[in-house]
């Protein structure tokens, strides 16, 4: 009975660290796709600020808005890329303690 129960508990130990470290890197892929994102629309950012900054268009309601918007996106993009890191952070510290409570 007791071997039972143990089989069973090291059978679910193993599934969970398979899991956590499935998770971990499907993580790490968005982490890394967000990042990607993040440097796109700081580009994107700079390129209507200098448009915005040119002699023809010094001005533009429009394109002042448009920068505007750049900004925001670009804001929340760095606020979800940290989200993201602050939760792999959390993820690897329970795999550790499961990997400890193993041993």
């Amino acid at each position: 009975m007791i071997i039972t129960f143990l089989a069973i508990s090291v059978s679910f130990n193993i599934l969970m660290i398979w899991y956590a470290t499935r998770l971990l890197g499907t993580m790490r892929f968005v982490q890394e796709n967000a990042e990607a994102i993040q440097v796109i629309s700081e580009d994107f950012k700079q390129h209507l600020d200098t448009v915005n900054q040119m002699e023809m268009y010094f001005g533009d309601e429009t394109l002042s808005e448009l920068l505007k918007h750049a900004k925001h996106v670009s804001e929340q993009i760095s606020t979800l890329s940290e989200i993201m890191e602050i939760q792999e952070e959390k993820e690897e510290e329970a795999t550790e303690d499961v990997n400890k409570e193993e041993e």
